[in-house]
């Protein structure tokens, strides 16, 4: 257990404790590691628990981001870019979105929408109460926005490989 409180073993520090049960005259020793938002190195290597052990995944980045992902609270695609306008978003669209959602039902609460109104009710515009930062998401930005616009803001997730750009990507051609 001195192992959990040293930084070159453990990063960061787990703080943990030890039960000792008995269980048909065997002492066991049980420790509960409650999962964490942070990614946890054992000497300076990372894994990913799966249902047959640890697996290192320390060399793959697509793997890495995977578990960053899991990890944390807000996801890619709730990424908010407070300086995209609707001047950078394709309104030409909302048209087609219009009769999408019309053929689905035709009495679909988005005709009766502005365009603002139906990508705040797609969950593409958002504000993040904790900082108050306010716009459209990545997830908008990559439905809707311009092709300039969309090269901009996924520049670091195109090299990372990001695992569902490639269904965004699809979507967006289908609406093109």
């Amino acid at each position: 257990m001195n192992q959990l409180n040293n930084p070159d073993k453990m990063s960061p520090t787990l703080y943990l404790s030890l039960e000792k049960l008995e269980y048909e005259g065997v002492l066991l020793l049980w420790v509960y590691v409650p999962p964490t938002s942070t990614v946890e190195k054992c000497a300076n290597r990372i894994y990913d628990r799966n249902e047959d052990g640890d697996m290192d995944i320390t060399d793959s980045p697509i793997q890495l981001q995977n578990m960053y992902n899991r990890k944390s609270n807000t996801y890619a695609e709730h990424k908010i870019f407070p300086y995209v306008t609707t001047e950078d978003l394709r309104i030409d669209l909302m048209d087609k979105v219009r009769n999408l959602a019309k053929s689905k039902n035709p009495d679909h609460p988005w005709l009766k929408m502005s365009d603002e109104e139906i990508l705040k009710s797609a969950g593409l515009w958002e504000k993040d109460f904790s900082s108050g930062i306010q716009g459209y998401n990545l997830a908008g930005v990559l439905l809707f926005g311009k092709d300039e616009v969309i090269r901009s803001c996924v520049r670091d997730i195109l090299q990372m490989q990001f695992t569902g750009l490639k269904i965004w990507i699809d979507m967006m051609i289908d609406c093109k």
